[in-house]
Formats: C-alpha cells, structure tokens, sequence
C-alpha cells in the first residue's frame, strides 16, 4: 500500500479496508461476512440482514443479531486478488498501521 504521505507499507489485504462507500453501497442482504475487530468478536463470521447510514446487521453464525459499523466487517470467499485491486483507496483496519490510509501499490 502506498500510504498519502508516500511511504509503502506490506500489508495482507485482509486487514485492509475499502474506503468511500457508505455501508448500504459496500453490503447486501445475504453477503457472507467476517468481523475485523481489537476485541473478542474479531474472526466471527455472519450473514447480512440489513445495512442503514455505514451501520451493517448481521446475522453472526451463533444466531446473534447485531448492528455495527460497516469497517468492522469484511466479505469472505474471497481470494487477495480479488479484495485488494491496485490503486483501491483504503484504510488498515488494525495493528500497527492501523488509521492510516493509501492505494494499493500491489497484490
């Protein structure tokens, strides 16, 4: 990822998240999605029920109904290539360059 300050950082694609699309753009109803979070809901995995001004429900695999904002979640299924295309606009959604926004440079 080339960052907007021009650095070029490594990151794997799926801590990476698009930017500029509001939730009900990014995801539909019934889109499989896996939850990007610091906290003990990161990994768990849900089906879309629903997505109102950048606020997503889910349907988590445990029956668990939430709502929660469109950058914690990500698509599954899908392979680097396909997430991350050169010259996406996005943000890193965790770890130490978490914050920071770019384009992708490569895949």
């Amino acid at each position: 990822v080339e960052l907007r300050d021009g650095r070029f950082i490594g990151v794997p694609c799926k801590i990476l998240k698009a930017v500029g699309k509001m939730a009900e753009q990014e995801f539909s109803v019934g889109d499989h999605v896996v939850m990007v979070t610091e906290d003990e809901r990161n990994g768990l995995e849900g089906t879309v029920t629903g997505a109102f001004r950048n606020r997503v429900g889910v349907q988590l695999n445990n029956d668990e109904d939430i709502g929660v904002p469109q950058q914690q979640l990500r698509r599954t299924g899908k392979t680097a290539r396909q997430e991350c295309e050169v010259g996406s606009e996005v943000e890193v959604l965790v770890g130490e360059y978490a914050g920071l926004t770019g384009k992708v440079a490569s895949v």
